[in-house]
């Protein structure tokens, strides 16, 4: 420990920090606008200007290191008069316009303006205009209003690694910006918001909407990567104007799908229960009527099929494996698509916490998996684990560009038994290094290895590896648990109804649902896409993330819950209530009073609920004229795959937000031009 005293006050602290970093443990505020906990230090900013004892003029707080015995005064005439010169300085060019600033109610030069600043002004030469400069269609750029913090530059170069961003020129002329005009390339591009302490980097999506002390904060869970970041929504009235994250250690960094794919809540949103009497003519139907369909089919004994994907939650999946569990002899039954589950063994061998920094490791094996795309969390911190810890980073697959180097190798089963048995020159680095990391991803599911075979090898050979199993999609993790039964053919050709909850229009649905005509299906979604639903027999509405509570479990085997911010206006009810109707169903048969209660106030309940309002409601229309008359989604039953893996298009929710859109297609131009 080191002996300090600041303003009078004798500290104990921890060595090797700054100034700043031990006022800050202390509880004594430094003001500063280039400091930020997780970057590097600039130093070019002067306002934490401090006074030390015997020192000819203020220093840095943030540049400079604590020793023992020091003495530091933060609160002195000189501090003072330094903070506001500083301030004079930095509103030399800074434009007046707070009121039209989007940043106006948050930006640190307005608080440390009116606590430091000075109520007269010096200069009486006109302010110096810069020109705005092209990031792309998320971030909105007014470089007049820049301090030249360089805490956008710093996190281009040291985190996003896109180096998109510098300082160009030098005193009076220096601004920021890049060497050719070019968007941010890369996923987490809307973070420069956060970072920026004035209005120069804003929002498109936020500009000229509202006002900060009109907004209400929610906290909730980021449901687009399987970490679970905890995020904050802000809310005006009912519509979402801005998600953000929770600044928490590392957790300031938050993907762009899911900071800009909220204005995806009011486009093609499926509202009402639809069902098809005629080709292609739907008629709105009461939730009652829904429930007396599901029973009938039960009753006429039709094999229903209900068929999900991993981004399922676990609560509603929990209910429907207790569902199947219970009534397993009935024609009911449950599969997902697409999701090769691997061995049971694999949930007991992962790391129970994923936090990189703190691991004492000097290499790591990412086996089947891109990390870019598919964690981006996890991905970023072995990019900081490997240029501040020295990391070696091997990857066996397909190459693909990361933001950091890593050796490459190509992924066959020959290649891991090789790896773990030690026939390999890189086998040894497993044994030179201690508590080797091996991140494990999803292309191994659709391959023919024997994963428990392999994990017990390696437990016999370094007991104290860390493995990590990653999903892509945030309900990986709690669907695996749950252990359900991949879709095979003898289930589609038994099938006679498909129940499709919340998947991802693709090619492969398509040629499970279209390729036998006599087979119906259901579209229990969110969204609509107009080729599914046009085929569909019933398209039923679901309730997205931000209008109910979902729980999921991350990386971490943590349970994390989605709070709801927007009000069902539509009085959609979540899919466990259908659940609940079937299960009181089989209950009935069973002699159970409450079950059957349960039931029919369900249905009774929904009579009258929904009476009043479909009389106002027209009957007959098509899904791809009048729902979905501006949409742009393909008419054609088996479209081309893209070629360019689309990070901002990957489900449903992604693919109806315009924000997110318009940024896949300005990557896509960005991908044609090289």
């Amino acid at each position: 420990m080191v002996l300090i005293k600041i303003n009078g006050i004798t500290f104990l602290t921890s060595p090797n920090i700054s100034i700043l970093e031990a006022c800050l443990f202390v509880g004594i505020f430094i003001p500063r606008f280039c400091y930020h906990e997780n970057l590097s230090i600039a130093g070019n900013c002067r306002m934490c200007l401090v006074e030390i004892e015997k020192s000819p003029k203020p220093v840095a707080a943030c540049a400079v290191p604590i020793f023992n015995n020091m003495i530091i005064f933060t609160d002195t005439v000189l501090v003072k008069k330094a903070r506001e010169n500083i301030i004079e300085v930095l509103l030399k060019n800074h434009p007046l316009d707070c009121p039209i600033c989007d940043q106006a109610g948050e930006c640190d030069l307005q608080d440390q303006t009116n606590k430091y600043g000075s109520v007269r002004d010096r200069n009486f030469i006109g302010r110096r205009p810069v020109e705005d400069k092209f990031l792309g269609s998320l971030i909105k750029t007014i470089m007049t209003r820049c301090i030249h913090c360089t805490r956008c530059v710093r996190f281009s170069n040291e985190v996003a690694s896109t180096f998109s961003l510098g300082t160009l020129k030098r005193g009076e002329q220096t601004e920021i910006g890049g060497y050719t005009e070019t968007l941010f390339n890369s996923e987490f591009s809307g973070t420069v918001i956060d970072l920026c302490p004035v209005g120069a980097l804003t929002s498109k999506q936020y500009a000229f909407k509202v006002r900060p002390w009109e907004l209400r904060l929610f906290e909730s869970s980021d449901v687009t990567d399987s970490t679970l970041i905890p995020i904050q929504v802000h809310v005006k009235g009912d519509t979402v104007v801005r998600i953000q994250p929770k600044l928490k250690d590392f957790n300031f960094l938050i993907s762009d799908k899911t900071r800009y794919s909220f204005d995806a809540l009011n486009k093609n949103r499926i509202r009402h229960v639809f069902y098809q009497e005629t080709s292609k003519k739907f008629k709105i139907k009461t939730w009652s009527f829904l429930y007396n369909l599901i029973i009938n089919l039960i009753k006429e004994k039709n094999n229903i099929l209900f068929l999900i994907e991993d981004t399922f939650d676990f609560k509603t999946s929990a209910e429907l494996k207790v569902l199947n569990v219970h009534f397993k002899d009935s024609n009911i039954q449950t599969a997902i698509l697409n999701l090769n589950k691997l061995d049971d063994y694999s949930n007991k061998v992962t790391n129970n916490k994923v936090v990189l920094a703190g691991i004492p490791s000097k290499i790591c094996f990412i086996l089947g998996t891109n990390l870019k795309l598919e964690n981006l969390v996890l991905n970023t911190q072995l990019r900081l684990k490997y240029f501040y810890q020295n990391l070696d980073v091997i990857a066996c697959g397909r190459y693909c560009e990361n933001i950091f180097p890593m050796q490459f190798f190509n992924l066959n089963i020959s290649f891991i038994f090789n790896l773990i048995e030690g026939k390999l020159k890189v086998s040894k680095s497993l044994l030179k290094y201690q508590n080797p990391i091996l991140i494990f991803g999803k292309a191994l599911e659709n391959r023919n290895i024997q994963f428990n075979a392999c994990c017990v090898i390696m437990n016999k050979i370094l007991p104290s590896c860390v493995k990590i199993f990653t999903h892509k999609n945030v309900g990986g993790e709690g669907i695996q648990n749950l252990s359900f039964k991949t879709l095979n053919k003898k289930q589609i050709k038994k099938t006679d109804i498909f129940i499709c909850v919340g998947l991802n229009d693709t090619i492969n649905l398509r040629r499970i649902l279209f390729l036998d005509t006599k087979k119906l299906f259901w579209w229990f979604n969110t969204h609509g896409q107009t080729t599914v639903c046009q085929n569909a027999s019933v398209v039923i509405p679901q309730l997205t993330f931000l209008e109910e509570s979902k729980n999921f479990i991350d990386i971490n085997k943590n349970i994390k819950e989605t709070t709801p911010v927007v009000p069902n206006n539509y009085n959609v009810q979540p899919f466990f209530s259908l659940l609940n109707v079937i299960r009181g169903f089989f209950s009935l048969n069973d002699q159970c009073g409450f079950a059957l209660e349960y039931f029919l106030f369900q249905i009774k309940y929904q009579k009258n609920l929904n009476t009043t309002h479909e009389k106002n409601i027209v009957k007959d229309f098509s899904f791809a004229k009048k729902i979905w008359r501006n949409s742009n989604t393909l008419i054609k039953k088996h479209p081309f795959k893209s070629l360019i893996e689309d990070f901002y298009m990957d489900n449903t929710f992604c693919k109806n937000s315009a924000a997110l859109i318009l940024r896949s297609h300005e990557l896509r131009r960005l991908y044609k031009n090289v």
